[in-house]
């Protein structure tokens, strides 16, 4: 049966003019799980590999009519985005600089270490693999078709498709609405796309968290008063059932309502009249009411603390807001428009996600849904040193105050927070000589926390010119 794009497993492709070396590799490869296509000269493995790309390439240096610098060359030059890893006899740091410089992702010497191989090759496969997520993403999100946004909404997974079909099917008619969903969801967002899609949409909107003002102050608010009704009632007052009169109310978390506020909702509900403080007449009212909670409504009126008539004239028609962590696709469209966002309203340039960042805000819970989203995209924004956010510059609230994971507090070394900004090759060599030192130059357990073998290290030393002198390049086998 043959394998789809999605499940098959990578292929790399070998260049080496060596039949025991071609057959070593073909039968490493083979046994870690991966495809192999083997070619025994540069002209013989470009000829297909500029048509027909395979996930990584495997390239000895010294071939008999190209040189493994000159196969990576044609392969950039023709916009090929296989990494290439090099085999070399005889390393130099020339050598290497000079094919780290020409695009290659790393490379290996003989007699190769096939451990290090492995690490190598699976590093170079995934950075590509999130590298070509992320271009996808970024494609989807300029590319935004009206499926992905409505009326600020945003959001291309199946849920919220079923959201925005719901909304447009629901805002020509005038039933009451009730919206359930978590906190930070965007329920408030959701009675405003329905009032902007109604016959309503040119008179008032009105919003009122129902949980922010305290029970003696939120019968005023809703219904008015008049004057000398009450001590401080210095003015007579519209409530706000009369202000949106002709428009829509929205009533965020409903939930928390008195049980004697509950009775004269109801009561404007069914009469569509309104009775301010104070006074004996009533007022008509012609207002939709769209609500909100994240409470479970009947269990509420299971215990007694809501209403069930109340509920069945509020809830003619449900909407349920899926969380973030169950839409998980909509986590790229929406942090990248809220880079754009915080960009406009503060007048910088737009800063992106790189791709281990992406990747990294797919396996958040997001707790606090879009709204939490939205506060750490723009965290990021504001305390990113680059116009690329890392991975380890995604700081939720909870860690904000704290280091990322792996990070080092700041210190005489010139580690973060920085006082200057330089580029990532002075950073990296600035962090090897703390590592170095904090070590006492114990360079196992140098590379252990570097995250690198020993070889690479001694490499990086040359360099940077860290390197103690005298000292003795490590072997080809790791420690």
């Amino acid at each position: 049966m043959t394998q789809t794009k999605a499940n098959r497993s990578p292929c790399v492709d070998i260049i080496d003019d060596d039949p025991d070396m071609q057959t070593l590799l073909q039968e490493f490869f083979a046994a870690s799980g991966y495809q192999t296509r083997v070619f025994g000269s540069g002209e013989e493995g470009l000829k297909t590999l500029l048509s027909a790309p395979g996930d990584l390439l495997v390239c000895d240096l010294s071939l008999p009519d190209l040189s493994g610098l000159d196969v990576i060359g044609r392969l950039k030059d023709s916009g090929s985005e296989e990494p290439v890893i090099l085999i070399t006899a005889h390393a130099t740091m020339e050598t290497a600089a000079d094919a780290l410089a020409r695009g290659a992702f790393d490379y290996v010497t003989k007699p190769i270490n096939l451990t290090e191989l492995k690490v190598i090759c699976s590093r170079a496969i995934h950075l590509r693999k999130l590298e070509r997520q992320y271009r996808e993403l970024q494609h989807r999100v300029r590319a935004a078709t009206p499926s992905s946004a409505f009326n600020g909404l945003l959001g291309q997974s199946a849920a919220m498709r079923r959201v925005f079909d719901l909304i447009s099917r629901v805002s020509a008619a005038s039933s009451n609405i009730m919206v359930n969903g978590e906190s930070g969801t965007g329920k408030e967002m959701v009675a405003r796309a329905i009032h902007e899609n109604s016959a309503r949409a040119g008179e008032s909107f009105v919003a009122i968290n129902c949980a922010a003002i305290p029970e003696n102050l939120l019968e005023s608010e809703l219904f008015g008063h008049k004057k000398g009704s009450f001590t401080g009632a210095n003015e007579n007052r519209r409530g706000l059932f009369e202000e949106a009169s002709g428009g829509t109310i929205f009533l965020d978390e409903i939930g928390d309502l008195a049980l004697q506020l509950q009775a004269k909702i109801l009561r404007v509900l069914q009469d569509r009249k309104v009775r301010p403080i104070g006074e004996n007449q009533d007022r008509a009212v012609d207002v939709r009411v769209i609500c909100a909670t994240h409470r479970d409504i009947k269990n509420m009126i299971a215990e007694g603390k809501f209403r069930e008539d109340l509920y069945y004239r509020l809830c003619v028609i449900p909407i349920q807001l899926p969380p973030l962590r169950e839409r998980k696709e909509d986590i790229p469209i929406l942090a990248a428009h809220f880079l754009r966002k915080y960009a406009e309203q503060s007048k910088t340039k737009e800063k992106t996600l790189s791709p281990a960042a992406a990747d990294r805000l797919l396996h958040i819970p997001w707790k606090g849904n879009v709204r939490e989203l939205e506060n750490t995209m723009e965290r990021a924004a504001v305390l990113s040193i680059g116009m690329s956010i890392g991975a380890d510059e995604i700081q939720l609230i909870d860690s904000a105050s704290e280091p990322a994971a792996g990070s080092t507090p700041s210190n005489a070394n010139g580690l973060p927070p920085f006082n200057e900004l330089m580029s990532l090759a002075e950073l990296e060599k600035r962090y090897i000589r703390y590592v170095l030192a904090e070590t006492g130059n114990r360079k196992e357990r140098a590379s252990d926390i570097l995250g690198i073998n020993r070889k690479t290290l001694y490499r990086k030393q040359i360099e940077y010119g860290l390197n103690a002198e005298g000292e003795a390049e490590p072997s080809g086998v790791e420690e």
